[in-house]
């Protein structure tokens, strides 16, 4: 970590969970990056290849307006989160994160008990849920940011799991 950085405290009161009824997937990244807490939703920052995935592959036009992407996730049964609800953290990158705090997965659980299948977008992701969860099954994609330098195909190619989840 870099020295002399100002960590701030943040919470997850900013980007709800994203759950709608009748989910059966739940993914979770690590915690909202600063375009994502701005604009109260997930994967906002316009490098984020996420919803570029999505679109890919299953075949949607554009997913741009929030709206339009909340309605895609609860149409293919798909609710989002972050495996932190809080923790330090300097701007939007993970590896200064410190103090993390783990989401209450049972309650995620009992208010969306239709979810079946976990997944974690990212290395951190991954590694914290875990930490926390050990006895949890999951599976680890890869990252969606664009720091991540898998390509576009490659990461429609490995998220194409979604399709037989959801």
């Amino acid at each position: 970590m870099t020295k002399n950085i100002e960590l701030h405290k943040v919470n997850h009161d900013a980007v709800p969970p994203f759950l709608p009824p009748g989910a059966k997937v739940l993914l979770l990244g690590s915690f909202p990056s600063e375009k994502s807490r701005e604009e109260h939703f997930y994967y906002m920052h316009p490098t984020n290849r996420f919803y570029r995935v999505l679109e890919s592959l299953f075949h949607v036009k554009s997913l741009s307006m929030i709206e339009d992407r909340k309605a895609f996730l609860q149409a293919h049964h798909i609710a989002l989160y972050d495996v932190l609800s809080s923790c330090e953290i300097y701007r939007s990158q993970d590896a200064t994160i410190q103090n993390p705090r783990p989401l209450d997965l049972a309650s995620i659980r009992n208010q969306v008990p239709t979810i079946q299948e976990i997944g974690t977008t990212g290395k951190t992701a991954a590694t914290y849920f875990r930490r926390f969860f050990p006895d949890v099954p999951f599976h680890a994609f890869s990252s969606t940011s664009g720091m991540n330098r898998v390509s576009l195909p490659a990461l429609v190619q490995e998220y194409s799991l979604l399709l037989d989840w959801c």
